[in-house]
């Protein structure tokens, strides 16, 4: 049973993804904060088979977000919007946390000054991954190995911070300043960032608040088309989601959108 007042509320994206939340909440299970202090919430995309079953077995709750309303930031938005946590974790249903001990590091980081918005950390590829995916991931995989000699650091804006692929931010903030909606496609994070920044408020990355979080992207020219979808975002490219747009550089969006 979920306690009114938790310490932090585990928000995950989904969409057609039933073996991947299986794997994920096995991980959750196994952290080392305790599970009534965590509560878990799954935003689901209108999934053609309903993770229902599955969440109702994990204790999670469930908001639907029905397709023709999806946009990132929408999704953001609906999972804290309904968080009781103090403060609130982010995930995709294909983002696991790479040890037991990641909700723990994020905690620690976030709670370690009143200043401090948000924090992040690598991503890894998958074992499974193309040889160029992780080659790409690779500066994540190095942060992660090398996680007991690097301390934790506030690092300046720009492209990359703060991805809510993984992620912990403080709600009270988040009621303060949702995430902006009109970036449909994504960025929503970067320019929260930028706000925060601006407030004089830090956001850390953490290289033990590590996860596995990548699209099995194959081509040179998928990673340079991603690569610069992302710079468009950071520029303040504003628009409404659009599939067509991202299955041009991210094949099999459809199921990874979430």
């Amino acid at each position: 049973m979920v306690p009114a007042r938790p310490l932090v509320t585990v928000v995950i994206r989904s969409l057609n993804e039933g073996p991947e939340l299986q794997k994920l909440f096995e991980i959750l299970k196994r952290q080392t904060v305790p599970l009534d202090q965590q509560q878990w919430l799954l935003v689901d995309n209108q999934s053609t088979i309903s993770p229902a079953p599955l969440a109702e077995r994990f204790g999670t709750d469930i908001i639907l977000l029905p397709r023709k309303e999806f946009s990132y930031p929408r999704s953001l938005n609906l999972g804290w919007q309904h968080a009781r946590g103090k403060f609130v974790a982010f995930l995709c249903a294909h983002s696991f946390p790479m040890d037991n001990h990641w909700l723990e590091n994020g905690l620690k980081a976030i709670q370690s000054s009143d200043d401090i918005a948000g924090v992040y950390g690598p991503n890894l590829a998958y074992k499974d991954s193309p040889l160029l995916e992780k080659i790409f991931y690779f500066p994540g995989a190095l942060l992660y190995r090398l996680r007991w000699l690097i301390p934790d650091f506030a690092p300046k804006l720009g492209m990359g911070i703060m991805g809510m692929t993984n992620a912990m931010v403080r709600r009270s903030f988040l009621e303060e300043d949702p995430f902006d909606e009109s970036y449909g496609n994504g960025g929503e994070d970067y320019h929260w960032t930028k706000i925060q920044l601006e407030k004089h408020r830090r956001v850390l990355h953490v290289s033990s608040f590590a996860v596995r979080h990548a699209h099995y992207l194959s081509s040179w020219r998928e990673l340079q088309l991603q690569k610069e979808h992302w710079e468009k975002l950071v520029k303040g490219w504003r628009t409404e989601f659009s599939l067509e747009a991202i299955e041009e550089f991210r094949p099999g969006a459809e199921k990874f959108r979430s």
